[in-house]
């Protein structure tokens, strides 16, 4: 574009984005107010404005961009403020430089102004430019730097206004454009990426503002000044331009910006907005925060399970068991389902997918064995005594098992008494594992050979979790984590190891327990001729802890077979044991009453005091009555002794039947 009068257009522009705000009271010849109290003020001298109630200011250019969200050169053009110019004649658009001399020479001085040497910016016919440095030796510049230290351009500048922030540009020609604009600014000689360390003392206690150029090396030129006078400046900015000025070219500068329509107040504005170097930006931490259109007017995406309706997918959770129950064996046998993609007790998996096995107990031939233990019975689990068969390829292909015995690998570890920390290991295991596609299952056995701190540590247990979940948010991968519960516990949630952080900062849990194992149910067992042994097979997993699927409380009940303790689902043996005494007691309880009923009608009869069934329900039945137990149980007695013949009925006169015994008639 052709020069802006940006002075001439402010009150037109003005008045088509505030009338409705006019305050005509406040307003004069040279200046605009809008608002109640004025608060928005513009300058018609100069074409800048003032908005005192945010206290910002700046060009006409990025008033127009902050009221319209549009580039303020486009804007202008569609509303007929300037013609559209792009591209005719000599002289390019707003965002190039309109004119540059074959030949500059930028003097670098010191601090009283004696020339040290000189940069000579050149451009050849085609344009290319070249840069040369010339050392001052003896009262006159020499090709050569020899013993030249290098200084920051407009270095008395720099020295006589220590009170003002430094603004270090890339090349002179952008320092002298912001120092003629009433700003402080400097830059180093031999351009981007050449910032020495010579020159780092100049900027001691000083606020210093870093404008790279708008593409790669500049950004990189900005970080290597950041590191420089990190420790040496009061405080570091980095402006990036292109925040405010949307359609900067790759390559743009200071001078650009200028040249498209901004003015200084623009650049200072854009300088104090800015975070200190170092400072997160709230507003890019909370950019993946904000609640979308498609949060509200869409259905989300359905959570993913990896064990369907058993175990979601993402999450870190933990399998408790107290030693030799079989945790261990259970995780081999969820992984080699997951592999292969074969129900796990009767639970669907969504599709075979990448498992690792992280064993920090067992050798690798430990594992051998208990992985040979499922090929050797060719299968996988049971449901309801249907085996499921092994896919060989499928776990060649998606199974890995990394024994870490006798080494070193701690996921979190604690310096002297302090509490345990995320180490480098578990951001290297992340690192390896993001290598791997499609690992969606991470076992990580046990907790208490993977973690450097106390065991039962709450704070402790809490970092474990957090490195676990580092890991998962990395690599997209559920965190199983194998974990002990406490001796003489029932598979509660209180009987894992760890204290209450560790199992609250997980998002789920199950445990492996015994569930026969206790004095009373293993006598039990025994009066039902379970022997011990078997007993201890029998093991239920139970969900302890759930915070997404609603299954917490669910429990399989399964049985440790002969092929090295592969778990098969089998029924419920307290269920079992219940029934079996249920029966027993029923056949003593029919013994015991049908002995007494005998004696009872033998001598009722013989007194020709016969009995109805009904007199024997209403008269004689209950807890007070002559046999102790509900007229239900005593008709369930009398119709099984006249099914089996013990007792008969006669038909009496005028109606009714009375009983009898059989054995009484037959003498």
């Amino acid at each position: 574009m052709n020069s802006i009068d940006f002075a001439a257009l402010a009150k037109p522009v003005a008045m088509q984005l505030f009338a409705d705000k006019h305050n005509t009271k406040m307003s004069s010849a040279n200046e605009l107010r809008f608002g109640s109290n004025g608060s928005l003020s513009i300058c018609l001298k100069k074409g800048l404005y003032k908005d005192h109630e945010s206290d910002t200011g700046g060009g006409l250019k990025a008033l127009i961009e902050r009221e319209t969200g549009q580039d303020g050169i486009e804007w202008l053009i569609q509303n007929n403020h300037i013609d559209d110019t792009r591209g005719q004649g000599k002289v390019s658009d707003s965002s190039k430089i309109s004119h540059k001399a074959n030949r500059a020479e930028y003097i670098y001085t010191n601090e009283d102004g004696e020339p040290l040497y000189k940069v000579i910016r050149a451009h050849d016919r085609q344009g290319k430019k070249s840069f040369y440095q010339n050392g001052f030796v003896n009262g006159q510049f020499v090709k050569s730097m020899d013993g030249v230290t290098p200084v920051p351009f407009k270095l008395t500048e720099l020295s006589t206004r220590t009170s003002e922030p430094v603004y270090i540009v890339e090349g002179e020609k952008d320092a002298e454009r912001l120092l003629n604009g009433g700003l402080l600014a400097t830059t180093n000689s031999g351009g981007a990426n050449n910032w020495k360390p010579d020159l780092n003392r100049h900027f001691e206690s000083r606020d210093v503002i870093i404008i790279p150029d708008n593409d790669e090396t500049g950004r990189k030129h900005a970080i290597k000044v950041c590191e420089n006078l990190a420790e040496i400046a009061k405080t570091i900015k980095v402006v990036h331009l292109n925040k405010q000025w949307r359609k900067m070219p790759e390559k743009g500068d200071v001078s650009d910006f200028l040249n498209a329509g901004y003015v200084i107040e623009d650049l200072a504005r854009v300088a104090h907005d800015t975070l200190l170097y170092g400072v997160p930006d709230a507003r890019e931490w909370l950019s993946d925060a904000l609640i979308t259109d498609d949060m509200l007017n869409t259905t989300p995406p359905a959570r993913q399970h990896l064990i369907c309706g058993l175990l979601p997918a993402g999450v870190v959770g933990i399998i408790g068991a107290p030693g030799g129950t079989g945790k261990s064996m259970c995780a081999l046998q969820m992984s080699i389902s997951i592999a292969c993609g074969a129900a796990f007790f009767g639970h669907e998996i969504e599709r075979p997918c990448k498992v690792l096995y992280l064993s920090a107990e067992d050798d690798k031939e430990e594992c051998w064995r208990r992985l040979n233990s499922f090929v050797t019975s060719n299968s996988i689990n049971g449901w309801k005594g249907n085996e499921e068969p092994i896919d060989a390829e499928l776990l060649k292909q998606n199974l890995f098992i990394k024994s870490l015995v006798g080494e070193s690998f701690l996921l979190t570890q604690a310096e002297g008494t302090g509490v345990a920390m995320p180490t480098c290991e578990a951001d290297n295991l992340a690192d390896l594992v993001a290598q791997i596609d499609n690992i969606k299952l991470i076992i990580v056995d046990t907790y208490s050979r993977f973690n450097g701190g106390r065991e039962n540590s709450n704070e402790d247990a809490a970092q474990f979790i957090k490195a676990c979940e580092r890991l998962s948010k990395k690599t997209g991968a559920t965190i199983l984590i194998i974990a002990h519960t406490r001796k003489g516990g029932r598979g509660d949630v209180d009987d894992l190891a760890g204290g209450a952080r560790f199992v609250d900062s997980s998002r789920w849990a199950a445990t492996l327990h015994e569930y026969l194992s206790d004095e009373q149910t293993l006598k039990q067992c025994e009066k039902q001729g379970i022997e011990f042994s078997e007993a201890k097979r029998h093991v239920c997993f139970k969900v302890v802890k759930d915070n997404y699927l609603g299954i917490k409380g669910n429990t399989i009940y399964l049985r440790r077979s002969e092929y090295g303790g592969i778990l098969k689902e089998h029924e419920n043996m307290l269920t079992v044991i219940g029934e079996s005494a249920k029966q027993t007691k029923a056949v003593n309880q029919y013994d015991e009453l049908c002995e007494k009923l005998v004696t009872f009608l033998r001598e009722r009869n013989a007194n020709k005091d016969y009995i109805t069934t009904s007199k024997l329900k209403n008269v004689y039945s209950g807890k007070v009555g002559r046999f102790g137990v509900s007229d239900k149980v005593l008709l369930q007695v009398l119709e099984r002794a006249i099914d089996e013949g013990v007792l008969f009925k006669r038909p009496m006169k005028p109606k009714g039947e009375s009983l009898h015994v059989t054995a009484d008639e037959a003498v």
